[in-house]
């Protein structure tokens, strides 16, 4: 027997993640008409793009989400069905996951020239919410 909030847990990690995947790729789509990088490069070429590293800075923070969603929704969707609790808590941990991808992302394109910039605003929130059971 599925637990009663496993239906809410596959609602926010499934369709969730596809919603927000597609919100996360609006700064990057700016930043390549900003910063003139072209498809259909993925990054900007130091030496030919002037702002290849704040560009390349928006893309890590977008990219960094698309490496991790598939293992971090399979983890969630599967600990989901342990109990009631586990499921609610990968309800919890895929709001913070939103959450902290988004300040991940943000830090990291607007600190893109400190050591550990994606963490400034609050990043670190993420992998709380990547691991809640």
């Amino acid at each position: 027997n599925l637990p009663a909030s496993f239906g809410w847990s596959a609602l926010l990690w499934v369709p969730g993640m596809t919603i927000y995947g597609m919100m996360a790729g609006g700064p990057v789509m700016k930043a390549r008409k900003e910063f003139k990088v072209d498809y259909p490069n993925l990054y900007a070429t130091p030496g030919h793009h002037d702002k290849a590293d704040q560009f390349n800075a928006v893309q890590r923070g977008h990219q960094n989400f698309l490496e991790m969603n598939g293992s971090i929704q399979a983890m969630a969707l599967f600990g989901s069905l342990y109990s009631e609790n586990a499921a609610w808590a990968n309800c919890v941990g895929a709001v913070l996951f939103y959450i902290g991808s988004k300040l991940y992302a943000s830090g990291y394109a607007t600190h893109w020239n400190v050591e550990g910039g994606r963490y400034k605003s609050g990043g670190a929130i993420k992998w709380i919410g990547s691991n809640p059971c």
